[in-house]
């Protein structure tokens, strides 16, 4: 986007346009893309032993992080062992459960 100077008030400003927002540096359809990708690399479509994001949980709460290890105790008892690499935000309740579930 182009960076103008507004002929009223003489502030310089971010050009409007319709398919970004604001300072974003990624447009809208970029964002969605991204979004769509992260869907198709679910845990569901990754195969076994690679290294790849398994899983994407819709609220940042303790409940949705339970309900990942949960699925993956589902899907393979043993999934836990394997896990070589955790990656989470710093966020307290997400820092308290990783080692509860796992032993890194």
């Amino acid at each position: 986007m182009r960076r103008v100077q507004c002929s009223k008030c003489k502030k310089v400003v971010v050009e409007k346009v319709p398919w970004a927002d604001g300072k974003n540096h990624f447009t809208f359809f970029y964002i969605k893309y991204l979004a769509d990708w992260t869907k198709e690399m679910a845990w569901k479509t990754v195969a076994k032993g690679s290294r790849r994001l398994l899983w994407v949980g819709k609220d940042r709460t303790k409940k949705t992080l339970r309900r990942f290890f949960s699925d993956m105790w589902n899907l393979d008892r043993k999934f836990r062992k394997n896990i070589k690499v955790f990656c989470t935000d710093m966020w307290r309740a997400y820092l308290g459960l990783v080692p509860i579930n796992l032993s890194l």
